[in-house]
């Protein structure tokens, strides 16, 4: 076999092992868990470690940034606090979620040549922050136009709500709404004043 010939069939097959390698040692653990830690033994008052993961805010570049190192002064849940919460938020994540819903309607454009239904173009209304404070049902519940240093994009409403011994916090524009059950700030608020 020519030297050609090896390198056409057998190269990229090299490249690609050699590469799986490197991704395989990029994705171990930095440190190994202490036994203890390993152990599948956990009980539910044990804290649940979790990824982040967020979206890029087209209007907000710096948005992820901030919401990583809100997360980061945070409390963390046990699997027992994420579940109760996370139980308690359900209907009040489908009532801000169907907010976002009815401040969404179809404008029709003008006809079309061949007489069928005109095309639709979604326009959005903006969402009042009584709007979402009503949504959420809780009288204690931190509603406001998202801060520059909330864990919300600039232009978004931002709310923030206890749930047991978690905060439901996120936002939402006339567009989209995210949220996340998470561990208070010190001192147990689940929003800066």
């Amino acid at each position: 076999m020519s030297d050609a010939t090896w390198r056409q069939r057998w190269l990229p097959l090299v490249a690609v092992g050699a590469f799986a390698i490197v991704l395989a040692l990029a994705m171990r653990p930095f440190h190994r868990p202490s036994p203890a830690a390993a152990s599948p033994s956990h009980g539910p008052s044990q804290p649940v470690g979790f990824a982040i993961i967020c979206s890029a805010h087209p209007k907000d570049p710096g948005y992820c940034d901030r919401y990583v190192a809100d997360l980061g002064q945070r409390g963390q849940l046990t699997e027992a606090q994420r579940t109760e919460a996370t139980a308690r938020a359900g209907p009040v994540v489908e009532a801000v979620r169907g907010l976002t819903q009815r401040h969404s309607r179809c404008v029709a454009e003008s006809l079309r040549p061949d007489g069928g239904p005109p095309p639709c173009r979604l326009v959005y209304d903006p969402i009042a922050i009584a709007d979402l404070r009503a949504a959420l049902g809780r009288g204690d519940a931190i509603v406001r136009p998202a801060r520059p240093d909330d864990p919300a994009p600039v232009g978004s409403v931002f709310f923030a709500v206890r749930m047991a011994d978690a905060c439901l916090i996120g936002h939402a524009d006339s567009t989209d709404a995210q949220h996340a059950i998470v561990g208070p700030l010190p001192g147990g608020r689940c929003a800066r004043t």
